[in-house]
């Protein structure tokens, strides 16, 4: 078990399960571990590509799963909820 997988993983996978965006919505999560922070960058776009949401966020690795939930609060703050539920009507 790497820690630093685990803790990107667990950002990662945090961020997707508040965002309820499922396989076919256009949501992108990294997370990493560099110079001891956790990283997590993630993008929310619109089904045609032309609108994008997107927010980075460093924290220390022991906060993983609230990184994924900070993150995912901030994209549905810029809107990308609304996003999610457009590729949805467009499937």
């Amino acid at each position: 078990d790497d820690s630093a997988t685990r803790a990107a993983v667990t950002a990662e996978r945090a961020m997707l399960r508040r965002l309820q965006g499922g396989c076919l919505a256009p949501v992108a999560a990294w997370g990493r571990v560099e110079h001891g922070q956790l990283i997590l960058t993630a993008r929310v776009l619109s089904p045609d590509g032309r609108q994008k949401k997107e927010v980075m966020l460093a924290a220390d690795p022991v906060e993983a799963e609230g990184v994924g939930l900070r993150v995912a609060e901030q994209l549905i703050a810029q809107g990308a909820d609304e996003l999610i539920r457009s590729a949805r009507r467009a499937v």
